[in-house]
């Protein structure tokens, strides 16, 4: 059950690491675009809630920090809301 924690926790770093943001912001209006994009958003907040418990199980409250920091810079605002 360990390992496969630490192997879980490999892959969503990595996944953590590699998500940019949005994707295509410039095709942000086509239909496959919009549907893949909240796919994407919705797994990556899989990885922060799984990163966030992790570190804070390891208690290396660094990590949530910086994360949370990082989380708000894909947080935009639209038609007054947040999205």
């Amino acid at each position: 059950m360990k390992k496969n924690k630490e192997k879980r926790y490999a892959y969503y770093q990595e996944a953590f690491d590699l998500y940019k943001g949005e994707l295509l912001p410039e095709f942000a209006t086509d239909y496959w675009v919009i549907l893949e994009s909240v796919r994407l958003k919705r797994l990556y907040d899989d990885v922060i809630d799984f990163l966030g418990k992790y570190y804070k199980e390891k208690e290396d409250y660094e990590f949530s920090s910086n994360s949370m920091i990082r989380q708000t810079r894909f947080i935009r605002i639209t038609d007054g809301r947040l999205r």
